[in-house]
């Protein structure tokens, strides 16, 4: 019994090393076959192949030239999609609305008149120039004196052309001119009178 048992240890222990000599056997000759192949490889063939500059200029750069050339050729463009131009609106232009003549250059009062109106006057009552200018004439039966704080300057005689100056006497019926709102203007002397004005204008004692 015991030399069965001897038997049957011997006959396990040489087949399990037989089958790691048959693997190792194995192993080393694809080890050898595959290092042989890298061997006999020449550097720079198909098989072995170097990137070097020379190589992408003559292999790899006509491959993706012929490559690239191929797609245009299946290459088809899109039609351009037809554009509509339309005819602009014609803009209609109005005339600029004309400006209304102007009869004054400054901002009249209530009391200011654009044409000639009749001012009774009594004596001490003085006349002036509220803004603007202001004319005026002396009607028969009244007399006036002119008021002025200027050496120079007094109210313009239109008709004649003169300077009336400070405490000078009006003529009767003379058109004229006190030119500015400046605390010119003319002294009732007489018990009453009457005076035409246009513009705008002030009465004071």
């Amino acid at each position: 019994m015991l030399k069965n048992n001897d038997f049957k240890l011997k006959f396990i222990i040489m087949s399990f090393a037989f089958c790691m000599v048959l693997i190792l056997s194995v192993f080393l000759n694809s080890s050898v076959t595959g290092a042989d192949q890298t061997a006999n490889a020449a550097a720079g063939s198909a098989d072995d192949p170097l990137v070097t500059l020379s190589y992408i200029n003559k292999v790899f750069k006509p491959q993706i030239e012929q490559f690239v050339a191929d797609k245009l050729k299946d290459f088809k463009p899109a039609a351009p999609a037809a554009t509509t131009t339309t005819t602009p609106t014609p803009v209609e232009t109005k005339p600029a609305p004309t400006e209304p003549p102007v009869q004054n250059t400054y901002i009249m009062s209530a009391e200011a008149s654009v044409s000639y109106v009749v001012v009774e006057l009594t004596k001490g009552q003085k006349l002036g120039v509220k803004s603007g200018s202001l004319e005026l004439i002396l009607r028969p039966g009244g007399t006036a004196a002119v008021i002025s704080q200027f050496k120079t300057q007094g109210i313009a005689d239109l008709t004649t052309g003169d300077e009336l100056l400070n405490g000078k006497s009006l003529p009767i019926n003379h058109s004229l001119l006190i030119p500015r709102a400046d605390g010119r203007g003319i002294s009732i002397t007489s018990v009453i009178a009457y005076v035409m004005v246009r513009g705008d204008y002030e009465i004071f004692d």
